[in-house]
């Protein structure tokens, strides 16, 4: 009752006070969101054909975790930029931008109880959450633990491919899964879109790993290969750090723990990740999921294009 009449004196709402709370995620969100989450929601359903209430919901839910996540990885990676625009924990500080992203996860929670009303579900669910924050966690610590104090280049302690994937299953694969797997518990349809959803997500990253340092549009919004600057241990970095070239692997490794945002030593970096393969080993990888899902959309089938459902779920390259 306290708490009620000191908000009541200071003239502020629980609407008004839910707003300011949330000013980070509403900056962030009104900064340039693709609404992704609810396209890829709507383009599951063609084979799912759940209803159109469901189709809204898990599109909101997938929406609230994938922002939400954004503004904590922007604190951890220490970005300055997120879509071309000042990242929100620069204007909000840190703990409020914490805070709004932590009060959305528990929203997205929320609605799964309330519009699913499945006890099995809710505890899919947080079991996934459990596993996203053990895999943001473990890039974190190879980053920031195993292989920040290191001086020199220790091969055995870098992460490998097979690391990297097992990451990648339980982070931008399983919030598609999971879309897939809420959506599935409400279809009469026996399609399985569980692997078509796990391909999605391994091609999302390597792609996002590939363009973060070879496209212009995203140096524009993210600085000039900010992967590096953070010491991502990226798909590119972990093929010339596990490869035979030991000199540049020193090197290059040398230069991720600087975390510099000099534009010089950065070039430096990406040409030794073209020299020694990575860069083309990436595109490659990134072919081989691309022609994956085609053969699964196939195997699917759809009444559109199978270019046009690409296009839809961004994989146009």
């Amino acid at each position: 009752m306290a708490s009620t009449s000191l908000a009541q004196n200071m003239g502020v709402t629980h609407s008004n006070m839910l707003d300011m709370v949330l000013s980070p995620y509403t900056y962030l969100e009104n900064s340039g969101s693709k609404n992704l989450s609810r396209k890829t929601g709507q383009f599951f359903n063609q084979w799912l054909k759940v209803e159109e209430k469901y189709v809204t919901a898990v599109g909101d839910i997938s929406n609230m975790l994938h922002q939400s996540s954004l503004l904590v990885d922007d604190i951890q990676d220490d970005s300055d930029l997120r879509r071309g625009v000042t990242a929100a924990h620069l204007i909000y500080g840190d703990p409020l931008t914490m805070n709004a992203s932590a009060y959305k996860m528990l929203k997205a929670t929320q609605l799964v109880h309330t519009v699913f009303r499945d006890k099995e579900l809710l505890h899919r669910f947080c079991k996934y959450m459990k596993f996203l924050h053990i895999s943001q966690g473990m890039d974190l610590y190879y980053r920031d633990y195993q292989c920040q104090d290191n001086e020199d280049f220790e091969e055995d302690k870098i992460p490998t491919e097979k690391d990297y994937n097992d990451i990648l299953v339980h982070k931008t694969a399983g919030q598609l899964m999971l879309m897939a797997t809420l959506l599935g518990s409400k279809s009469t349809t026996e399609v399985d879109i569980i692997p078509l959803a796990q391909l999605i997500g391994h091609h999302f990253q390597i792609r996002d790993d590939y363009l973060n340092l070879m496209s212009k549009q995203y140096e524009e919004k993210k600085g000039f290969c900010e992967d590096l600057t953070e010491g991502k241990f990226s798909l590119p970095v972990i093929r010339t750090l596990h490869s035979d070239h030991k000199r540049e692997a020193g090197r290059l490794y040398q230069i991720i723990r600087m975390h510099t945002k000099d534009k010089g030593v950065l070039q430096e970096a990406l040409d030794i990740l073209k020299a020694t393969g990575a860069i083309c080993y990436t595109e490659n990888r990134m072919r081989e999921f691309r022609s994956a899902v085609m053969k699964e959309l196939i195997v699917l089938g759809s009444e559109m294009d199978i270019t046009k459902l690409m296009e839809i779920i961004g994989i146009n390259m």
